[in-house]
This record gives structure tokens, sequence and C-alpha cells, in this order.
């Protein structure tokens, strides 16, 4: 009985040594900088450490989401830039820039739905939804996105192809 109690201490303490338990800091992955936690969700902004334009939170979920597939990382960092910068444009009430960012905000969801095989695959929905979920994780976030709405709110935009959506 002692060596069993024994055997699965010492496996409890080994798997609690090997484990992540950091939150969500990226794994095994050392590109990523750390969860900031709380102080990630006091601003709008958040918590960008590596100024690439995306969130830190925002960076680590779409690592962890696709950790194998650099190419749909890619596409979803477009839209998380683009939808931040849409965020800020929205809460600064920035006429100007809340149109020139929606033009950022097409190329990103059409980069998407290439990346996942095009609109009629419910996939490219799911992965947008995923990251609505994730980047609006705050009431301010979520008065920013509706002020960035209404701020669109009665107007007219043409549907464009776009060749060659994603950045990357």
């Amino acid at each position: 009985m002692k060596k069993h109690f024994l055997i699965y201490t010492l496996t409890l303490i080994f798997l609690t040594a090997c484990s992540d338990v950091s939150g969500g800091s990226g794994g095994n992955n050392p590109n990523l900088p750390p969860d900031p936690g709380k102080a990630g969700k006091l601003t709008i902004e958040g918590i960008d450490s590596d100024n690439d334009g995306v969130r830190d939170d925002v960076q680590i979920a779409i690592y962890e989401r696709h950790p194998n597939a650099p190419e749909k990382r890619a596409a979803l960092e477009q839209q998380a830039k683009a939808y931040q910068k849409a965020l800020i444009a929205g809460e600064a009430g920035d006429t100007a820039e809340i149109f020139r960012v929606t033009k950022e905000m097409d190329r990103a969801q059409y980069c998407i739905l290439e990346m996942n095989g095009g609109i009629q695959n419910s996939q490219a929905r799911e992965e947008t939804r995923a990251m609505d979920m994730k980047i609006l994780n705050t009431d301010a976030r979520n008065n920013a996105d509706m002020k960035y709405n209404q701020a669109l709110s009665g107007n007219f935009f043409s549907v464009e192809t776009i060749k060659n959506p994603c950045d990357n």
C-alpha cells in the first residue's frame, strides 16, 4: 500500500512539474509573449508587449488554436490587427479612421475565408466567431465595437473582389 502511494505521489509531482501552469503563456513557443492576465483587460488596447499590433492574449489564443498552421495563424493575426484598429477608432469616434479600417477588416475576412475553403465552409465562420469572443472580452471592448458599428450604420458599401487578401 505504501509503495503504491509513493509511486502515485511521485507520478503526481512529476506530472505537475512538467505541465504548463502559466495559464496559456504559449506553451512550447518561445516567441509568444507572456499572458498579460487581468492587466490585459484594463484598457481597450490591452497589452501588446512585442508591438506587433496583436494583443498578447489574442496572440496566445491564436497560437493555441493553430499551433501547426502558420498560414491560419497569419490570417487570424491579420484579422486581430484590423479589429484592434476598429475598436480604437470606434471608441475615439474617428469616422475617417473607421471607414479606412473597414477596408482592412474586409481584407482580413476575405483572407480567413480563403484559408478555410470559402464562404460555404462553416470553418471560416467558426474561426471568426472564436476570435470575436477573444477580442471582445470586456465591456469596454464590446462598447467600442458597438460604436464602430454604429458609425457604419446607414452607409452603403460596395462588395469588391479582393485578390490576394492575405498580408502574408
